[in-house]
């Protein structure tokens, strides 16, 4: 199991090696990857529902993945990331009127 810090060693070496400019566009590549195969999803046939369902499943991951690495190159902080979810999550439930 790959620990923390040695994750943030992996981000720290991607940057170096490949440059903040070069992760960014890995990022756009990876979101789109995920938008495609989510595309590719909807317009399945039956008998390619669970090969669409795991190709998604992997886009998750590269996204997360260069999520990570986009948290760590900006220097976004943990607790105001997760306040500002939680404001706009409760935006969200007051648009389903679950209030």
């Amino acid at each position: 199991m790959i620990t923390t810090n040695e994750r943030l060693e992996i981000y720290r070496e991607a940057i170096k090696q490949w440059g903040v400019d070069a992760q960014i566009d890995m990022a756009i590549e990876e979101m789109a990857e995920l938008i495609s195969a989510l595309q590719h999803h909807r317009r399945r046939e039956e008998r390619q529902h669970i090969a669409t369902i795991n190709e998604v499943i992997d886009e998750i991951a590269d996204v997360e993945i260069m999520m990570e690495q986009l948290k760590y190159m900006f220097f976004v902080n943990s607790l105001f990331l997760s306040n500002l979810k939680e404001k706009k999550l409760v935006r969200v439930k007051k648009l389903l009127n679950m209030t």
